[in-house]
This record gives C-alpha cells, structure tokens and sequence, in this order.
C-alpha cells in the first residue's frame, strides 16, 4: 500500500473513533411519553456502525481503484446518515480527500513518466472518493466553496460523461454561489472568484454551452487582465481558446492560445496548446 492510501486509510480511521463513536451521531428523535430527547446510544452505535462500515468500502474501494465499491460506499454512508450519522462528517471526509487529490495533482505537474502517470491516478482515485460522499443535491450543505470547487473543476476537466459534466456544473455553481454568500466574493477576493468562475465555464464548455461558457469565461479574463494578475495561470486563457476554436473563431482561439504560452502553465496543457496551434494553421494552409 502507498503512502497515500495508507493516510486515507489514517483519515477514515480518525473520522469514526473521533467523530462517530464520541459524539458525531446526530440526537436521536424524541421518545413517545419523554420531554428530554437526549441522545438513543444504541441507536447512535448502530449509526457510527454504518458509517464505520462505509468508510471502509471506500477505503478497499479507493486501494482497488473499484468505482462501483465507491458508489456503493456512498449508499451506506446516506443510510448512515439516515440512522443518524451527521451529515457533515462524511462532507469533511470528502473535503480531505479532495485536498490530498488536489496535492497529488500538483505534483504530477511538476513530475515525468512513470510517477507522473501513477500520481495522476492516486489524484483521480482520490477525487471520485470525495465525489462519492458529496451529496449529488445541495452539495453546499456539507461541502466548503474551495471543495466545491475543486470536485467540480475535476469533473469538468476529467469527466468522460454527459452525467460528469452536469455535476461539474451543479457543484461549480454552488462553489460560485458560496463564494459570494460568504463575503469572499468579488469584491473582497476577485481573483480567487474568478478562478471558480473558470471552471463553471469549462463545466458549460465541456457540456455544449458555448455561449453561456464564452460569456463567463471572458468575463474572468478581462478581469484578471484588468488587475494585471501576473501570477494567473495559463490554464484560464487556454479555457478561453478553447471555446473561441469550438466556436469557430479561429483567430481569436490562436491570439488567445499564444497569451496563454506566456503565463504559467504546466507540460500537459502546453502540449495541448501546441498541438491546437498546429491544427490551426494547417487548417490555413
């Protein structure tokens, strides 16, 4: 077992000893006749149980890289909850998965070959975890705007269904949303708004929008432009191309493409930017 999954495993273990048996079940329902509704052990043994039980699925699951295991983990985990497990436990487990696939993911940015395929992996593995504890409606109950986020860029940018790039959508608008409902929105942080709002436009890009993908998308590049954000990463003019060449505005896409070259940008996506800028100009000749 790698260093990776063995701290998953540390995390799954940690959420149930610390949370599930010691006081993270939420109070039971009243008893008929009683005024105090105190807490039911029994029926809150029997919750942590479950949830207990789920995290372990996921655990072998994420070991087996088995994403029907992962499915199934998170049915049990919503019975879990249903016998009274708290809800946002299994969000905070999601949040941690999504930060150490996040972690992953960078560096494999930075990585070559072989480490960089299997990094790239752990990151998938470790993402499709999180999103099976992410309730698939109103994510934003449990789940922080950065989580939120970072899941639903994931989908968008790795997704390889219809299915994908709606959810990619749904938890993008809710990170969007979050932003602002928490005063971290445009006017307190505009470039961290922004970069959310790029990866609700790739979530559009990626399921056919392009119009609505073009409208958001170049609202972030003409701000961060504005604010002459140096350190913006290449990936958002790249996203901009992107739709320009779907769209069919070829010369707009290879401008776009070449700012994109000039900002920090990993191997991956240079090689796509590369690639697209061929296609363009045999497409002239």
């Amino acid at each position: 077992m790698n260093n990776l999954r063995f701290k998953a495993r540390l995390s799954l273990l940690s959420f149930v000893l610390g949370a599930g048996f010691l006081g993270g079940c939420a109070p039971a329902k009243p008893v008929s006749g009683k005024n105090d509704p105190g807490r039911d052990p029994l029926r809150g043994l029997a919750a942590s149980f479950l949830a207990a039980r789920a995290f372990d699925s996921a655990s072998l699951a994420l070991e087996r890289d088995d994403r029907a295991g992962l499915k199934r983990a998170g049915i049990e985990l919503r019975r879990a909850a249903d016998a009274g497990f708290t809800p946002r436990l299994s969000g905070a487990f999601a949040s941690q998965l999504a930060i150490e696939a996040n972690r992953t993911s960078q560096l494999a940015s930075a990585a070559r070959g072989d480490e960089m395929i299997e990094l790239l992996q752990d990151s998938e593995r470790n993402y499709r975890a999180a999103l099976a504890f992410t309730p698939e409606k109103s994510p934003e109950t449990v789940l922080d705007p950065i989580t939120l986020n970072s899941l639903g860029y994931f989908l968008a940018d790795q997704g390889t269904s219809p299915a994908d790039f709606e959810r990619a959508e749904v938890l993008t608008r809710a990170a969007l949303r979050n932003w602002t409902a928490q005063q971290i929105g445009a006017e307190a942080n505009p470039v961290k708004r922004a970069n959310v709002q790029d990866s609700l436009a790739w979530a559009l890009f990626k399921r056919g929008r392009l119009a609505q993908a073009r409208k958001e998308q170049e609202q972030v590049w003409d701000l961060l432009r504005g604010l002459g954000a140096t350190d913006t990463n290449g990936e958002i003019p790249f996203h901009l191309a992107e739709i320009y060449r779907a769209l069919g505005l070829k010369e707009k896409a290879r401008d776009t493409y070449r700012q994109a070259l000039f900002l920090p940008i990993d191997a991956r996506i240079r090689a796509k930017i590369e690639s697209a800028l061929d296609s363009l100009d045999l497409a002239q000749v």
